[in-house]
């Protein structure tokens, strides 16, 4: 038979009585809150909801900052887009932009015309290298043996000119994404010029579209890039960067024209161009 339990057996808590001190530390345990887990807990459907929120508002703050960027450059000066390696033909092809195309890489910053950071040509013209290799030679003039050294085209001594052509395929569409909107924000040559920025020689590339407009096939020089102005100013092989702002057209061409000039005791070298 089971003694009756007294008053003063019993073991209060919190205004109330348990049975037992065994019940009293398996209620209190019960009542601890569980052990964290290191198994990550999924995000709650609010977090979730203003993260998305927060992604959506930065893209259209983005979107409208290109707006309002291409609309100022119909107000720069022909002076003040020569700067920044534009032409007025390439300002008001941007600035008639609609605000949700993306831009490549945004132009400095217009205000004072102040450097901002640079940001990338599109992703297919980055994957799109033209090695010195892909060239065809279109003229000489006092070169009788071969320029190509088996990896660039070079050239030593006086009086040598070399003429190339090289083939750039791409056009306005953009394999990486949903649009047709590719966008040439810089190109990079790579060279030699062992007389650095000096005018003895020069390595010259031009970048070249070629469309049919009205019935006639008309060439168009999208930028220009010079040793000798564009250069680092470096005797030895380097890479130098351009500015060259160009929205890829549909049914149009492009190609690299590259032109070599050594002289005496100067030696020029052509490796390729590409799109960093």
């Amino acid at each position: 038979m089971t003694p009756a339990m007294t008053t003063s057996a019993l073991v209060p808590v919190h205004g109330s009585y348990w049975r037992s001190e065994h019940e009293r530390v398996y209620r209190l345990q019960a009542l601890r809150p569980p052990l964290a887990s290191s198994r990550p807990m999924a995000p709650q459907a609010p977090t979730l909801a203003a993260g998305l929120l927060l992604r959506g508002m930065c893209r259209i703050d983005a979107w409208w900052s290109r707006a309002r960027s291409r609309r100022a450059l119909l107000g720069l000066s022909d002076a003040m887009l020569k700067d920044v390696g534009l032409t007025r033909a390439d300002a008001w092809q941007e600035g008639r932009k609609p605000f949700w195309l993306l831009l490549a890489g945004l132009l400095p910053t217009l205000a004072g015309l102040a450097p901002m950071q640079a940001q990338a040509n599109d992703r297919d013209l980055r994957g799109t290298p033209v090695p010195a290799a892909a060239c065809v030679e279109v003229s000489r003039s006092g070169l009788t043996g071969n320029p190509w050294s088996g990896s660039f085209f070079g050239l030593d001594g006086a009086g040598k000119v070399l003429l190339l052509r090289c083939p750039l395929p791409v056009n306005n569409v953009d394999l990486s994404g949903t649009t047709d909107d590719n966008d040439l924000t810089s190109m990079r040559v790579h060279y030699r010029d062992s007389d650095g920025f000096g005018n003895g020689a020069v390595v010259a590339v031009t970048l070249v579209k070629v469309a049919a407009t009205a019935g006639d096939t008309v060439s168009t020089v999208v930028c220009e890039w010079n040793s000798n102005t564009n250069g680092t100013g470096s005797t030895t092989a380097a890479g130098a960067t351009k500015a060259c702002v160009h929205d890829l057209a549909a049914s149009a061409f492009y190609l690299l024209n590259v032109q070599l000039q050594s002289g005496a005791g100067i030696t020029v070298q052509f490796l390729g161009v590409d799109f960093p």
